[in-house]
């Protein structure tokens, strides 16, 4: 049997730290490119104008960037595990801010990844056609909203641009997360010769057993989260370790600055272990996926079911 790190393959685990990498490295310089491709062309700066004008905000500038949670679609579908996306979208928005600099709310990333794998939960992880990734990227941009509410400061404009600001996010989160994301997974899928629909394993380990060792794992590292926050206050040198670790923020934005990373690692940590656990444990629960008590590897799966056979259509061996 394969290991299991985290409740994932080492490959599984493997890959969707590949992508969560390349999205959160790539997405900047994608967005910056399409920003200034766009400035342009003088008919869509002026459409942006009157969107600006007759909104009250800068609607136009919402939309080009309703594609920038695809990376959780992307991993949820390639790995079609618990928390993919979340696991996914937390290491980009790490990417963000640590290599690109970007604003220090991109670090709560996750939550957005977290709205692709609740889509995903509830299809029980066996639905990835159009309307499942649709919602997923819908999903997405919703729970990333809240955060964009206070961060970005949509609360001061006006309602008519915040109602369009919501249309337009739903819709574009639909297109540029949902489908993005799962075009790009069926690409990779393709490429490695294997089918969109191909049957997946269910389940990790053999039993009740492997999810006590999962979730006493999950809770170690927990403590090793909450023992980094705690040693980044109590240690003025693990703290300036941490502060050499900052992210390449320009000077001038206090509230990006007066932050220490060891407690960013150790939240994180934290989020993405819990959110791990708990999609771990209701799937076990709830989704009918766990194996049989007393069957301890998937031949016993198929004695017990070639006996069933014999049983009751040959009748029983005399």
């Amino acid at each position: 049997m394969e290991k299991i790190l985290l409740f994932f393959s080492r490959k599984e685990l493997a890959l969707v730290v590949v992508v969560g990498i390349i999205t959160g490295l790539v997405d900047h310089h994608v967005l910056s490119l399409l920003f200034a491709s766009v400035a342009r062309i003088h008919s869509v700066v002026l459409f942006n104008d009157y969107l600006a004008r007759v909104t009250g905000g800068p609607l136009f500038g919402d939309l080009l960037q309703t594609w920038l949670e695809y990376g959780a679609i992307l991993a949820a579908c390639l790995v079609r595990k618990p928390a993919a996306g979340t696991v996914a979208l937390t290491i980009n928005g790490l990417c963000q801010v640590f290599v690109n600099g970007t604003h220090d709310p991109h670090l709560l990333y996750g939550v957005s990844g977290l709205g692709a794998d609740v889509v995903f939960a509830s299809f029980r992880y066996k639905r990835y056609d159009v309307p499942a990734v649709c919602l997923a990227g819908i999903s997405c941009g919703m729970f990333w909203y809240p955060i964009v509410w206070f961060t970005h400061g949509v609360y001061l404009y006006p309602a008519s641009f915040i109602l369009s600001d919501l249309a337009v996010r739903v819709l574009g989160s639909a297109v540029g997360d949902g489908l993005l994301g799962a075009a790009l997974a069926l690409t990779v899928v393709s490429l490695v010769g294997r089918k969109w629909n191909e049957p997946r394993p269910s389940v990790l380990g053999h039993g009740e057993a492997t999810t006590r060792h999962m979730n006493a794992a999950g809770l170690l590292a927990i403590s090793f989260g909450v023992l980094v926050m705690v040693l980044t206050y109590a240690f003025s040198s693990i703290s300036n370790f941490f502060l050499s670790m900052g992210p390449k923020i320009p000077g001038g934005i206090p509230t990006s600055e007066e932050y220490n990373p060891g407690y960013v690692i150790g939240v994180l940590l934290i989020f993405l272990v819990m959110t791990m656990l708990a999609f771990w444990n209701l799937r076990s629960r709830y989704s009918g996926l766990a194996e049989p008590k007393g069957l301890s590897h998937p031949h016993d799966l198929k004695l017990e079911f070639h006996c069933w056979r014999l049983n009751n259509v040959h009748g029983p061996p005399s």
